[in-house]
């Protein structure tokens, strides 16, 4: 069977798993949130997420590629503050 670690809800699901076992509550709120929108709120500009591979070529706009190894997929927020 193949699992697909991308896919919304099992993602979710096995974040918050981790985050339970780790003791990291703030991924409840975190998902529960439109980052976007609290970027804009907060004055920022271009508020976008890219995934990010840690083992490899870092962030990549495209997508994170194939991985044979089991692993927790990993996104950048990016933002621009405005100049005053």
């Amino acid at each position: 069977m193949a699992v697909d670690l991308d896919d919304p809800p099992l993602r979710a699901a096995t974040i918050y798993e981790h985050a339970e076992r780790s003791n990291e509550p703030i991924y409840r709120d975190v998902f529960a949130s439109d980052i976007l929108e609290v970027c804009h709120q907060a004055g920022l500009t271009d508020a976008s997420w890219s995934p990010f591979d840690e083992r490899r070529e870092g962030v990549r706009p495209d997508g994170r590629g194939e991985r044979r190894e089991r692993h927790f997929p990993r996104t950048v927020l990016s933002a621009a503050k405005p100049e005053q």
